[in-house]
């Protein structure tokens, strides 16, 4: 049975933020480096949540409040356009708010990181 997308309406809604940062400097009418910080984050946002889908990687919506980071920031650090500050600031709340819904996941994956020191790989009755 191939991967599973379920109940994974935060990172839908977080592609749709995500592609909203893309295109908003066009539509809204800004550009210079307030245009170019939400063309990247927008993008990298749009990309993390779209993988984020898949309930095995789906911790990596965590990602996306990272990325909020430069975005939120930029604001206060080189001047932007009214316009842009709001959008940065509501689009970056959204985007860290949607990055700790969990979704509900249907079955576990690996034994993550920890296997590496505590040698529980999982299953071994297959290998004997």
């Amino acid at each position: 049975m191939g991967p599973k997308v379920q109940d994974a309406w935060g990172q839908s809604l977080s592609v749709l933020v995500g592609a909203w940062l893309v295109a908003a400097p066009s539509l809204v009418g800004y550009d210079g480096f307030a245009a170019d910080i939400h063309h990247v984050v927008g993008v990298l946002a749009a990309s993390v949540s779209f993988v984020a889908l898949w309930e095995h990687v789906r911790p990596l919506r965590l990602v996306n409040a990272l990325l909020t980071i430069p975005l939120v920031s930029a604001p206060f650090l080189v001047p932007h356009p009214p316009a842009a500050t709001a959008n940065a600031l509501l689009s970056g709340s959204l985007l860290v708010c949607l990055a700790f819904v969990r979704g509900r996941t249907s079955q576990s994956f690996g034994g993550g990181w920890s296997s590496l020191w505590t040698g529980d790989v999982g299953d071994r009755s297959r290998d004997e």
